[in-house]
């Protein structure tokens, strides 16, 4: 299937207890929700949610290719190309290929985010962790609004990376930066 030119979210589970299982699908080219920062995001776990989504694509998607964000919320990707996702309009930064939030918790398997920004994986805020295994982050660019990061995989603000056999290639500024 394909999900494209969404306002908002693209494919997104919302609230405890609500779970999605999705496979075979090519999210692209998602677009800000007028009026409102942000949006145009591929696919996210919010709130409690949980989404499992496998053989996938997510392209020229905004602010972020995957999003999990929440206590409770979690996002399991299988098998993905998540690439080309583009920064928010209204200010320049984000495009992050993937990105955990605020208590979420991403699991990812073999993965490749290529030819994202600022961030290629970001993992951000006390309880949240991104749990990777055949992990490749490439060709991260930095943010449009000042030209800083381009950074493969950040981990920030008490937030806990658990990794095996990562691949950080060809990112603007750097691999791997832990407690930014």
């Amino acid at each position: 299937g394909r999900l494209d030119g969404n306002h908002g979210i693209g494919l997104g589970v919302y609230g405890k207890g609500s779970e999605a299982t999705a496979s075979d699908l090519v999210i692209a080219g998602g677009l800000p929700v007028p009026g409102a920062p942000g949006g145009g995001i591929g696919a996210a776990a919010l709130s409690g949610g949980h989404l499992v989504l496998r053989d996938s694509r997510l392209h020229g998607n905004i602010t972020a290719g995957l999003l999990v964000a929440g206590y409770g919320a979690r996002l399991v990707g299988e098998h993905l190309l998540v690439d080309g996702t583009l920064p928010r309009p209204d200010t320049d930064d984000d495009g992050h290929g993937a990105r955990a939030q605020d208590g979420g918790e991403l699991q990812l398997r073999e993965v490749r985010l290529s030819g994202n920004h600022e961030h290629g994986l970001a993992v951000e805020a006390t309880g949240s962790v991104a749990i990777v295994e055949d992990l490749l982050v490439d060709h991260t660019a930095p943010r449009l609004n000042d030209g800083n990061d381009g950074q493969g995989v950040a981990v920030s603000r008490g937030a806990r990376l658990i990794g095996r056999r990562l691949r950080l290639h060809r990112n603007h500024t750097a691999a791997l930066v832990v407690g930014h």
